[in-house]
């Protein structure tokens, strides 16, 4: 059961989680930038990791992140820029690596019109989300910023804190073609969002996405399964028409099987990879969550 403050417990995450310690060497879419970002210096994300905790088993033959640095050798100087939101602000990916862990930005890269042409403009994107999405296509993991709120409130954007942060992955990797990268983005929400998290980005995530996208899967049966008639009244002003129609087809179709949500319901961890992942045809489930990695900046 979820503790009082609305995370998941223990029991319904760690399935054998250990923490590692710290090694510093180691559709349109509505505008999410709330506010302003820092300049980035146009080079590709350095792993800044001081939490790190052990992944779960890859679904694919061999680790992705193998290919990744045999394409990275072969591409040290091939770099292609992304030029990110309003203010345009750079990021820097090595092509290869670009081409291989994103189908969407690789038909971007394809359209450039000669060689020395290497500017993708990502103008409607969020200089946060990409510069994850950067640092997932190299590490294979999502990596947040200690300073970044952890909980949404009355007085925070909801998209300027970590939930937020995966609910902006999830639909840069549903634009993008990386499915892989939707999974983790998923993952990251199951393990570090509260209930309130989820409803503060319901209406973000219902314009931004399609009728039986995994992200509103997740966001119904969360809700089903922690609200109550109370707390849907509490915070009905959060809650858009569309999503307050999936809230309760989700119940009556409870009740036309019998159900009991509170008895009879899993967690919404339980079955987390059939229910909301995305793989190739005969790959094997996720036995584990994948979390992400806090980056302390201050440390370097």
């Amino acid at each position: 059961m979820p503790n009082q403050d609305g995370f998941p417990s223990e029991e319904e995450l760690n399935g054998g989680w250990t923490e590692q310690a710290p090694n510093p060497e180691s559709p349109s879419l509505i505008n999410p930038c709330g506010g302003e970002h820092p300049q980035d210096n146009g080079e590709s994300q350095s792993s800044t990791s001081t939490i790190a905790i052990t992944k779960r088993p890859s679904q694919e033959l061999e680790d992705p992140r193998q290919h990744k640095k045999h394409r990275l050798f072969n591409s040290l100087g091939d770099l292609i820029s992304l030029r990110v939101g309003p203010d345009v602000i750079p990021f820097s990916v090595h092509r290869d690596v670009l081409l291989s862990s994103s189908p969407g930005l690789a038909e971007m890269c394809n359209l450039l019109l000669s060689p020395d042409d290497r500017i993708i403009f990502l103008l409607n994107q969020c200089p946060d989300t990409i510069q994850a999405l950067c640092y997932w296509m190299y590490h294979d993991e999502i990596c947040i910023s200690h300073i970044i709120p952890q909980r949404s409130s009355s007085h925070c954007d909801p998209l300027e804190t970590a939930p937020g942060l995966f609910v902006k992955l999830y639909i840069a990797g549903d634009s993008y073609s990386m499915p892989r990268l939707r999974n983790d983005a998923i993952d990251a929400l199951l393990s570090r969002s509260c209930t309130i998290d989820l409803v503060r980005l319901s209406s973000y995530v219902y314009v931004n996405t399609k009728v039986g996208s995994n992200l509103r899967k997740l966001f119904i049966r969360v809700v089903s399964h922690r609200f109550d008639a109370e707390d849907l009244y509490e915070h009905r002003h959060l809650i858009c028409d569309e999503f307050l129609f999936d809230l309760a087809n989700a119940a009556f179709v409870d009740r036309d099987q019998g159900f009991n949500r509170f008895r009879d319901r899993m967690p919404p961890q339980e079955g987390f990879c059939a229910a909301f992942h995305s793989h190739e045809r005969g790959a094997g489930r996720c036995e584990m969550m994948k979390r992400c990695v806090v980056a302390d900046e201050e440390r370097f």
